[in-house]
């Protein structure tokens, strides 16, 4: 489980998480699901701690289901990806809600606006 401050993250346990993306030497970016929103945390020691990446607040927050993570392939010099991908499904009916975009190892994030085009 991941932890921070030597606690445990407070809903860890009540939380579904689907996508775990390397983005970095030692980091780590995993999407979680607890049926509302979708919780990003990040890890910047390969897993031994984590904390929250993202809140409710982010665009991708509220009536989102089962996010899958994906991301640009990382620069030469070895540094993170430039741009990680968001697939996120609607918990509302399960279908799809639209592709977001994150410059900043997801602390935010931005629509790419096709739920009407697939």
């Amino acid at each position: 489980m991941p932890q921070t401050n030597n606690s445990y993250l407070p809903g860890w346990d009540s939380l579904d998480c689907y996508s775990l993306l390397r983005v970095g030497l030692a980091d780590w970016l995993v999407s979680c699901y607890d049926y509302y929103s979708n919780k990003f945390f990040l890890s910047r020691d390969g897993g031994l701690t984590w904390l929250l990446s993202s809140d409710d607040s982010s665009p991708v927050g509220w009536s989102t289901g089962r996010t899958t993570l994906s991301a640009q392939a990382w620069s030469s010099a070895g540094g993170a990806p430039q741009l990680i991908y968001a697939l996120v499904a609607n918990s509302v009916n399960d279908g799809y809600r639209d592709i977001f975009t994150s410059k900043d190892l997801g602390a935010t994030w931005q629509s790419l606006d096709l739920q009407n085009s697939v």
